[in-house]
């Protein structure tokens, strides 16, 4: 007697060691990612493994809306995973169980089972279904509902005791990713709101485009505006808050609108840098900073004036020629507020383009190379007669590619190509802008070499 006692007891205490380790390697398993349709799709195959023989569907109650989200369906009772569908369209079987918070077993052979249950099962072509609350905080929030074709099969207490741990593994790893789902979303909706510009002004083509960086959810500090502060005077900006989160996002939009409040006033880009620099000083946290371009292009005489904070240099393209500007280097914004803003002044003719962006771009990785600003000329020239749309496109999938798809910092691109006739005082200066934009490249290593130097390479 006492021996069968002691073989009982090893049994148990082997399924429960059998048990704890399941429930580890579920919890193992379903935290690995954030991706809630992976959760169901790990927590359908962990069930499988566990209950032999067995089918289940994974689905997300809304009550306020009177409806489940169907994640995974391995049964017929569920089916088109994605789908939403409503409470009163669901089966019978469900709509009566779906408060109880405790696993509740139906089998066939139940005397007291309704004929309506009954033949829903028969039907399913199952003997016994099991269906477990998952809850949050008390709240549930969804089921897992699993069934079995012979009643050899059906659930025992240990199993339901199991579907309940795996259950509440499973309540924290949806919870989780609905909770970085949502951060997510707040997150895009507000970057959206930040970048948004005027898709078209007078005299100039407007492109644009910006890429997170991988698996980001936080608010990135790029930034570009667009703008017209005057007639025929466009104004414009690309810049990079230092950190991410909403107080990055709170400082580029104090950035913004504090320089289009000035550019309104003034379109002297020196005293609006001026001006916007003693601003955020004093708004600004001692440890924040802002690398900044703003400028100002006329749209009829091409004249383009621009002061830069710290930010990578333009670049000004058209079908024959491709440089940098390179700009008088001045310090970011915020850092000190006695700083006397130098400006770059150029010549645009019809039919150039200027290209700013943010250092994602240029520092994006592979191993320990950098991307480059080298690198961004070249394509820009073997893309030349493409779309600026293209072009600025080409830029961040030939970064993302360089980086094996891994970038580490958002990027940030705006274009502008002049499309107006110029109202020119004499046909000489559209010869002067060409001689400056042909000497601009015409000693490419001498360039390349300042460049070189500016970014301390």
């Amino acid at each position: 007697m006492l021996a069968h006692e002691l073989n009982d007891a090893r049994t148990k205490l082997l399924s429960s060691f059998k048990s704890m380790n399941l429930l580890l390697e579920a919890s193992s398993s379903l935290n690995r990612t954030l991706d809630i349709r992976d959760i169901a799709s790990t927590m359908s195959k962990i069930l499988s493994e566990i209950l032999n023989g067995s089918r289940a569907s994974i689905v997300l109650l809304d009550e306020e809306n009177r409806e489940v989200l169907v994640l995974n369906a391995d049964n017929v009772m569920f089916a088109n995973p994605g789908l939403r569908i409503p409470l009163p369209a669901l089966p019978s079987i469900y709509r009566r169980l779906y408060k109880r918070k405790r696993p509740v077993v139906i089998n066939v052979e139940n005397p007291n089972l309704n004929v309506e249950a009954r033949n829903f099962l028969l039907m399913l072509g199952s003997k016994s279904m099991l269906i477990c609350p998952i809850s949050i905080g008390g709240k549930i929030i969804g089921h897992l509902v699993i069934d079995r074709k012979d009643l050899e099969h059906g659930f025992n207490e240990s199993e339901i005791k199991l579907v309940e741990g795996i259950a509440k593994q499973a309540a924290v790893a949806i919870d989780n990713a609905m909770l970085y789902a949502r951060k997510k979303e707040i997150a895009e909706t507000l970057q959206q709101a930040l970048l948004t510009i005027p898709s078209n002004l007078p005299g100039v083509e407007i492109n644009h485009i910006y890429e997170a960086a991988i698996g980001a959810f936080k608010v990135g500090g790029d930034f570009y505006d667009l703008f017209r502060p005057e007639q025929n005077k466009i104004g414009f900006v690309i810049g990079d808050v230092s950190g991410k989160g909403i107080e990055a996002a709170a400082v580029t939009s104090v950035v913004k609108s504090t320089i289009r409040a000035f550019a309104y006033k003034s379109c002297d880009v020196a005293k609006v840098m001026s001006d916007v620099n003693q601003a955020l000083y004093k708004q600004v946290k001692q440890h924040q900073f802002i690398t900044a371009i703003f400028g100002i292009l006329d749209t009829e005489s091409g004249r383009l004036e621009i002061v830069n904070a710290g930010h990578p240099d333009p670049i000004i393209y058209d079908t024959s020629n491709c440089s940098h500007l390179v700009s008088n280097r001045n310090l970011p914004l915020g850092i000190t507020n006695d700083v006397q803003f130098e400006v770059t002044q150029s010549q645009l003719v019809p039919g150039d383009t200027i290209i700013l962006y943010t250092d994602g771009l240029t520092e994006a990785r592979s191993e320990s190379e950098l991307f480059g600003e080298d690198r961004v000329i070249e394509i820009i020239k073997q893309l030349q007669w493409a779309s600026a749309q293209d072009i600025i496109k080409g830029l961040v999938d030939s970064a993302k590619s360089f980086s094996g798809g891994n970038l580490l910092d958002d990027v940030a691109i705006i274009s502008l190509r002049l499309e107006n006739k110029l109202c020119l005082e004499d046909k000489s200066d559209t010869d002067k802008a060409s001689t400056r934009k042909l000497q601009g490249t015409s000693d490419k290593s001498q360039n390349l070499s300042r460049i070189r130097s500016i970014a301390g390479m």
